[in-house]
């Protein structure tokens, strides 16, 4: 995970996975540069923004794992064309696959000079939910 700047809107962060790095070349097709990726149902989410998405356990072939959002299968994000990531630049990918302002849309491929750091803390509304029901990150607990 790495924050971000992008260099159309300096003044905002983001946080997203770095899934490419210069010179990779990355393409969504049902999986991650040519891999398949082992999705497994893990619930659902609920949100009054994103309407019943599925959450998935995402596991890549280096055994990496980690939860994503997918909301319609087959959608505009799912399938990509080819980009062969730059040099000094990197692509980025969110966990909500079918709304994320990332590499794959108008975002493209990030410079160097804005990353701004690991993202290491998580953090949300809980909405009542209590601190240790919430508080952890892919499976681990922050205690």
């Amino acid at each position: 995970m790495a924050v971000f700047r992008r260099p159309s809107d300096p003044s905002t962060d983001y946080i997203k996975r770095i899934v490419g790095l210069p010179g990779d070349k990355i393409q969504m097709i049902d999986g991650i540069n040519d891999h398949a990726v082992k999705l497994e149902e893990t619930g659902s989410y609920s949100s009054d923004e994103i309407r019943s998405p599925k959450v998935q356990r995402e596991t890549l072939q280096n055994g990496v794992s980690y939860s994503v959002l997918d909301v319609i299968d087959g959608s505009t994000g799912d399938n990509t064309q080819p980009v062969v990531v730059p040099a000094g630049r990197y692509f980025m990918l969110g966990d909500n696959r079918d709304s994320s302002a990332d590499s794959r849309f108008d975002m493209g491929t990030i410079p160097y000079e804005n990353l701004v750091g690991k993202g290491v803390r998580l953090f949300w509304n809980s909405r009542g939910v209590d601190y240790s029901s919430r508080h952890t990150l892919d499976g681990l607990t922050g205690k």
